[in-house]
């Protein structure tokens, strides 16, 4: 999808509270992006007094100086069309696009409050199955998602949490799935969870693993398939080491592997022979 047709389709929303800034700011950053201005209105750093000298360069050495200040005009109008109206009197004594994003960025980004809300809310609708409109629920859980990533909750995560919430809906897609994304990722294989397969001179990190046991604990469900998914790997690594011991053992009492009923292949010749 374009740019043009992103921005017609998320037309209509003012900003009005922080969860709707992420997704607010992504809109305006893509709008600039459209008339070549971003670099002049990103509330990240430089410093104001950077930007500042960075707008006179622009003057002096820009031929399109006209354009890009019709841009930034734009812009400017752009922010109060999909602001809120009762914000509007605290931008009055910002001009610039960037002094106004600063501005509205310390106003709404996250704060350890509208964290812990997210976090909140994240965790009460995943516990939830859909009801309603399928395709109101999933922009609802996509956007709450995206929110919910954007504070560390891992893909892996909202993928299971997802699963689990559109189990009783869609049986089927769920089973198929469940299947790809959390059971095929193999968790008898890794180093971490799985010390029966951690090969000589591995040096486990304690961090990862002590996240892993508290997200286990938290989900008695997938802890006891991981368990048990582990422990058949061990068993299945115990019976492969004590085969191998027993041929090794073999081999050097004989001081030599028989080679009686043995095929001999060389791949050089057109025939081959078994010896007995």
């Amino acid at each position: 999808m374009e740019a043009a047709s992103i921005l017609s389709a998320m037309k209509g929303e003012k900003l009005k509270d922080s969860p709707q800034w992420l997704t607010w700011f992504a809109k305006v950053q893509l709008y600039a992006m459209q008339k070549n201005v971003w670099d002049l209105c990103n509330p990240e750093p430089p410093t104001t007094t950077e930007w500042r000298d960075r707008m006179d360069v622009y003057k002096m050495k820009c031929t399109k100086w006209e354009k890009q200040a019709k841009g930034l005009s734009d812009v400017n109008e752009y922010i109060l069309t999909y602001l809120d109206p009762i914000h509007h009197l605290a931008l009055i004594t910002y001009r610039t696009p960037y002094d106004r994003l600063v501005y509205l960025k310390t106003r709404f980004a996250r704060s350890t409050a509208y964290e812990e809300e997210i976090r909140m809310n994240w965790k009460v609708f995943a516990m939830q199955k859909p009801t309603g409109d399928i395709e109101q629920w999933l922009q609802k859980w996509n956007s709450l998602r995206e929110q919910a990533v954007s504070l560390g909750i891992s893909d892996a995560d909202s993928n299971r949490d997802f699963l689990h919430a559109i189990k009783e809906v869609l049986p089927i897609w769920w089973q198929g799935k469940y299947q790809e994304i959390v059971m095929d990722k193999k968790v008898a294989n890794c180093w971490i969870m799985n010390e029966a397969i951690r090969p000589e001179g591995y040096t486990l990190d304690e961090g990862k693993l002590e996240k892993a046991k508290k997200k286990l604990a938290n989900d008695p469900g997938w802890k006891q398939w991981v368990d048990k998914a582990t422990n058949e790997a061990k068993s299945k690594h115990h019976e492969s080491a004590s085969q191998i011991g027993k041929h090794a053992l073999s081999a050097a009492k004989t001081g030599s592997l028989s080679l009686h009923n043995r095929w001999i292949l060389d791949t050089g010749s057109s025939s081959h022979s078994i010896v007995h």
